[in-house]
């Protein structure tokens, strides 16, 4: 019934968190191309609030298991972001700056933890 829906597989193993598997979505993942380190982990985190607030609107019209996938889609560009500035904060001091004296890494992990726990609350919403 969603115009916007998703195509997502997900697996989930004993304890462990879900995982994407397979995204099949009209979104593709941000392309960073020439920017690379913290330029790209910017990218993407603006990449993923996007479908946040995608997510937050399909809250609102009671489509959970859409705004569930928006927040997976989040998710995967978030987790990106921070596999990213791990790396180059060890290599630029201007990543390094970027990632860490300005606080860019933890607003990262914080909003991992925002769209885990969305994801978590949205499951229950949706039996």
């Amino acid at each position: 019934q969603d115009p916007n829906a998703y195509v997502l597989v997900t697996s989930q193993y004993e304890d462990e968190p879900e995982r994407i598997v397979i995204s099949r979505s009209k979104k593709s993942q941000y392309n960073c191309g020439k920017v690379t380190g913290a330029r790209c982990a910017l990218a993407l985190y603006d990449n993923a609030l996007t479908f946040i607030t995608e997510a937050e609107g399909l809250v609102k019209k009671k489509l959970y298991m859409s705004a569930r996938l928006s927040y997976m889609q989040a998710l995967t560009r978030l987790t990106e972001a921070k596999i990213r500035l791990d790396r180059s904060k060890t290599v630029s001091y201007k990543d390094y700056k970027i990632a860490v004296t300005d606080g860019f890494e933890d607003k990262v992990k914080n909003t991992i933890k925002l769209c885990e726990r969305q994801i978590f609350l949205l499951q229950w919403n949706n039996q």
